[in-house]
């Protein structure tokens, strides 16, 4: 029997070495499902699968994939919830060993990413009824046929073959992200050897199939990793040692079955790391708790040894102060990230009267020492920002307030903080423009706290526009110009600002928009002269029509005040010369114009286009 060991955050899939960041919308990328506002956001492949690699762990929450936590007999299965790259075809995948298992490393550990099997067929002739056999891990674990605590199960509109709304918003594909792409299989399909099993879209449930060559937009890659390694083990067990009003010892040793792995141990008091080393096998270590450098109350004394595979042990031993001991407001804490100058706050105090003595100290430098601090008023410690600035760019930093009574008793308060950098600011806010009727700009300025050397790429959807050093404070201007506006196809589009720092912050400033044309009409923006009357025109248009009325007129008399313009769409339409029946001009000299108009039929939402069209007179 399976079990469900909850979701992990681990990993992310990069592109020619830069990371991608994981779908926030894991539908098909060129549709809208019901119940969604927008098209899907999960990546396309471009290029080479070669080119797209599972590699660390990054430091944005945004960029981590995310895992379903399976234990399976003997293997420990980490599922990926979401499809995370599409037009991408299962000989591509197979290409690469992603099909039926190929080793990566993530963070140090080894695992085996694969595909989830599926099933080679569909059961008694109904697509909407699942795979065969039925202990294809899609409908074990996806479709939770194999009961298992912890895992959402699907509700009967999961399963139906209607596709709406409440399928898009149940709590089963919230979970999974099923609906509105498929996702690749291992198996071949039994009716067709040149077919794959692709699963879900339609429902949770759904069996479909693909040639392995084929890549769409609505079928991509769904990883699953297999752990690769066995926990590292450490001595004793978890307990609660009691009350304790002296310094002492805890042992243990460690050890592994898995003779290769490197092995690398943290000991820690209360969360704060006190330790870091490797240990040797089956060797007596110990640890030293000096009790009267911690508070009164529960404190908690944790080992963790990792094998540099993915493993991890954990040894927890509890215990309770119970000495007097002067007190600190608040608690020991992580203060998060910083980038401006701060102060803390806090009091201390005494039970039994005595005077008490405060020491700030900023990783062991020590900043301030009060005698007989007053108890109970506030007293402040202040990191200037000079004093932040001079930490290293990402360091978690240390900030130990200490307050001895004289009799031996001293309590700590300590407090941790990162040294980060701040992302360069962009003026205003992200806007939705709504319809847009040609060309228009954008003012904004670019600031940065540090003083940091900021580039700024403008974008009109992914396409740069431009790139320049920031000035900062100073107003610039995003402008989509009317060269780029022509180009743009009716739907939503974008302007986009990014400014990145010396320290790769940084930070985005949108305005969505959107274009919508119903006529393209255009002609020679000067005519084309010529030495005598031309008497015959073709021109072979490269375009998409359908669900318009296109109209192609052309001239030999171009440069009069009037030109005779003839109308020459049927012999555009079936690739003729037009023979030209005007024999007169006004005008000083003889010139050749063509002019189009084509304008979409009311109703269709079909792509109407021109891309260029060729020709020739005489």
């Amino acid at each position: 029997m399976a079990q469900y060991l909850g979701t992990v955050k681990l990993g992310g899939f990069y592109n020619n070495g830069a990371i991608l960041k994981r779908p926030t919308r894991p539908w098909r990328i060129d549709s809208t499902p019901p119940g969604a506002s927008d098209y899907g956001d999960i990546p396309s492949m471009s290029g080479s699968m070669a080119n797209y690699t599972f590699g660390n762990t990054p430091s944005d929450d945004a960029n981590k994939l995310q895992w379903v936590k399976i234990k399976d007999g003997d293997k420990t299965l980490l599922i990926c919830d979401r499809v995370i790259l599409v037009n991408v075809s299962w000989d591509d995948l197979n290409g690469q060993g992603y099909v039926t298992g190929k080793t990566v490393i993530i963070d140090g550990a080894k695992y085996k990413c694969r595909l989830l099997t599926g099933g080679s067929n569909y059961r008694n002739g109904d697509s909407y009824a699942g795979g065969s056999p039925t202990n294809n891990e899609w409908d074990r674990f996806i479709t939770r046929e194999e009961v298992i605590s912890g895992l959402p199960a699907p509700v009967s509109s999961d399963l139906d073959t209607n596709q709406n709304s409440t399928d898009f918003n149940s709590a089963h594909n919230k979970f999974w992200n099923w609906f509105y792409v498929y996702s690749w299989c291992q198996e071949t399909y039994s009716g067709n050897a040149s077919y794959r099993a692709i699963r879900g879209y339609f429902s949770a449930r759904n069996y479909n199939w693909s040639t392995s060559s084929s890549r769409y937009a609505y079928c991509g890659f769904r990883p699953v990793l297999e752990i690769l390694n066995t926990d590292p083990l450490i001595s004793d067990s978890d307990r609660n040692l009691g009350d304790k009003n002296q310094n002492f010892a805890i042992e243990y040793t460690v050890d592994d079955a898995d003779s290769g792995d490197v092995l690398a141990a943290t000991e820690s008091i209360d969360g704060r790391t006190t330790k870091s080393f490797a240990p040797t096998r089956n060797f007596k270590n110990t640890i030293t708790v000096n009790v009267r450098e911690l508070s009164l109350g529960p404190h908690t004394v944790k080992v963790i040894v990792t094998d540099g595979q993915g493993g991890t042990a954990t040894r927890t031993w509890t215990f309770t102060r119970v000495n007097s001991a002067p007190t600190i407001s608040g608690s020991d804490t992580n203060l998060g990230d910083k980038n401006v100058g701060f102060t803390y706050n806090y009091t201390v105090d005494d039970a039994d009267g005595d005077e008490v003595t405060v020491v700030e100290k900023l990783n062991d430098e020590v900043l301030r020492t009060v005698n007989n601090a007053p108890k109970g008023e506030q007293l402040s410690v202040s990191i200037t920002s000079e004093k932040l600035y001079a930490l290293g760019l990402n360091t978690v930093n240390n900030l130990v307030i200490s307050a001895s009574d004289g009799q031996g008793g001293t309590t700590y308060r300590r407090l941790t903080f990162k040294r980060t950098n701040s992302a360069p600011a962009i003026s205003g806010q992200d806007e939705d423009l709504g319809q847009q009727t040609g060309s228009f700009a954008e003012k904004y300025t670019v600031t940065d706290v540090e003083g940091d050397n900021v580039v700024v790429t403008e974008y009109i959807d992914d396409k740069q526009i431009r790139s320049y050093q920031a000035t900062l404070g100073q107003e610039e201007t995003i402008e989509l110009s009317r060269e780029n506006w022509l180009v743009l196809a009716n739907g939503d589009h974008q302007l986009r600002v990014e400014a990145v720092d010396g320290n790769f912050a940084t930070s985005v400033r949108v305005w969505n928009f959107s274009k919508k044309e119903t006529v393209i009409a255009f002609q020679f923006a000067q005519p084309e002269e010529t030495d005598a009357r031309a008497t015959k025109i073709l021109i072979t248009p490269t375009w998409h029509i359908e669900g318009s009325v296109a109209k192609v007129e052309a001239c030999n008399n171009a440069f009069d005040a009037s030109p005779a313009w003839e109308d020459i769409t049927a012999q555009v339409a079936i690739n003729r010369v037009y023979n030209f029946l005007n024999q007169s001009k006004t005008a000083e000299k003889w010139g050749v114009n063509v002019r189009f108009t084509i304008e979409k039929n009311e109703g269709y939402e079909g792509e109407v286009s021109i891309s260029g069209f060729g020709g020739a007179y005489e």
